[in-house]
Parts: C-alpha cells; sequence; structure tokens
C-alpha cells in the first residue's frame, strides 16, 4: 500500500479530525450561532433566538 492509499483511507476512517470536528459543529444552527458569537461577543439566550430566523 503506498503513501496515497494510506492518506486516503486517513481520511475516510473515524479517526480524522476533519470528521470529528464537523460532527460537533454542524447542524442547522450551530455555525450561525457561532458565528453571532465570535463577531458580536457575549449574548445572552434571547439575544441570540431574536438573530436566528424562524
Amino acid at each position: 500500500m503506498n503513501n496515497k492509499q494510506k492518506s486516503i483511507e486517513n481520511l475516510t476512517s473515524s479517526e480524522c479530525g476533519v470528521e470529528f470536528t464537523l460532527s460537533v459543529i454542524g447542524g442547522k444552527w450551530k455555525p450561525l450561532i457561532l458565528w453571532l458569537l465570535a463577531k458580536k461577543g457575549t449574548k445572552r439566550y434571547g439575544e441570540i433566538k431574536r438573530f436566528i430566523p424562524s
């Protein structure tokens, strides 16, 4: 098995860091909430709720 095949196997394994990260921060609203908190700083629940479209 050459290095390229090993790299491809690593990307498809459950040990892939990108896959794990996306499983943690993925979802419908998490990226939007994280962006809001990064740009605007600390917010209360109600402020975040008003920012998210219905």
